[in-house]
């Protein structure tokens, strides 16, 4: 029997998911060996980026699978359903934050030319790999709904109570469907040269859709009234704990406010990104005029020959 949840309980009360910690440890590696291979080819790296890229996204994995959110998810709804938002939403955000896609960039070509930050694309399954499956954020979105409505609405949920497996397995997917929305459209090659106001318009567009249906699922959990895994909580629920249907509503309003939390720095995030296109291509586009009127000036006769 767990002991009732209070802060010093909830501090002290931890488990081991092994391929979280695994997976932890290899993106924050990964990580902090393209930084340092990026460097060593001639490339800056803000350290911010190799601090939320190395260790904000891979210690919020660790902290969703293997705190008290992962122990006392057993006895209530409402740890487990924060644990699955911090997975789907916050670690994803963490990585792409990290630029990954440009940090790929950086280490895999070296500097043609002292202004050029961008670097050359890689070729090979690397090229087509991140511009096929990681170029379609809609998927990733629509994906992250149908898994949280799925995972809630079905039988899964119970059985990730019942077998450790089956949570370790759930929590590798939120992951890599979060990852498949979030690094596109907030971390894909930052800065690159050539990117256009319309691109990165629909960037802006993708997080504010997304911030929208990202609070479907927990709306949905909390005032739906279909119990989620009534059965398994009724038998394990602590003498004390909440009643089940406000545990459940406080589970689905975790849902919605981690989702739209994360979404509102990040939907700024991409409207500044947004104006700095913008301005770039606008400056392009000046130049080219220049370049265009000096020489239709050139082209013309004397005026004494006219």
């Amino acid at each position: 029997m767990l002991a009732p949840l209070t802060p010093a309980t909830a501090a002290a009360t931890w488990t081991l998911d092994p391929a979280a910690v695994a997976l932890a440890l290899l993106l924050a590696a990964g990580q902090l060996w393209l930084v340092r291979r990026a460097r060593r080819r001639g490339h800056r790296w803000p350290w911010w980026r190799t601090a939320v890229g190395a260790v904000a996204g891979p210690g919020a994995l660790v902290l969703a699978s293997c705190s008290f959110l992962a122990v006392y998810r057993a006895v209530a709804f409402w740890p487990g359903a924060l644990a699955s938002a911090v997975l789907l939403v916050v670690v994803p955000a963490g990585l792409a934050l990290g630029d990954p896609l440009r940090l790929l960039r950086l280490a895999g070509v070296p500097r043609t030319a002292p202004d050029d930050d961008a670097g050359r694309v890689p070729r090979g399954r690397l090229r087509r790999l991140l511009g096929g499956a990681l170029a379609v954020p809609v998927v990733g979105a629509l994906a992250g709904v149908a898994l949280q409505l799925a995972l809630f609405l079905s039988p899964w949920w119970a059985a990730t109570l019942r077998s450790g497996a089956v949570r370790s397995v759930t929590g590798l997917a939120l992951v890599a469907v979060g990852t498949l929305f979030a690094v596109p459209v907030f971390g894909a090659d930052e800065g690159a040269a050539g990117e256009t106001a319309g691109a990165a318009g629909l960037r802006v567009l993708l997080a504010f859709v997304d911030a929208l249906v990202d609070a479907v699922p927990g709306l949905v959990v909390g005032v739906s009234g279909a119990a989620v895994a009534g059965g398994w909580y009724a038998a394990h629920r602590s003498p004390g704990a909440m009643p089940a249907d406000q545990d459940q509503l406080l589970g689905g309003t975790l849902l919605v406010v981690v989702a739209e939390v994360v979404a509102a720095p990040l939907l700024l995030h991409a409207c500044r990104r947004w104006a700095r296109a913008d301005a770039a291509q606008a400056a392009r586009e000046d130049a080219l005029l220049d370049v265009l009127e000096r020489g239709d000036a050139a082209q013309r006769p004397p005026l004494r020959d006219r």
